[in-house]
């Protein structure tokens, strides 16, 4: 899917190609601009909730080897 947004063109994977119908990737591109029209892009929100994610884990790894470490 494609959309611009602040004057810039960006786009959004809905699926791969051959693993979703097209019916199914009309249904996610809708639901898609809804949330660009609601918020903030879609991609831009990945990235945040990936880059949580990221930060989750290392802290819970980092937790894990204190606790290790810790325990000797």
């Amino acid at each position: 899917m494609q959309f611009t947004r602040g004057g810039r063109t960006k786009r959004l994977v809905l699926g791969k190609y051959g693993e979703i119908t097209v019916h199914e990737a009309r249904k996610r591109a809708l639901v898609a601009l809804g949330e660009v029209v609601d918020g903030p892009d879609p991609p831009a929100a990945r990235k945040a909730r990936q880059a949580a994610m990221i930060a989750e884990e290392t802290q819970r790894k980092r937790a894990a080897e204190e606790d290790a470490f810790g325990a000797s």
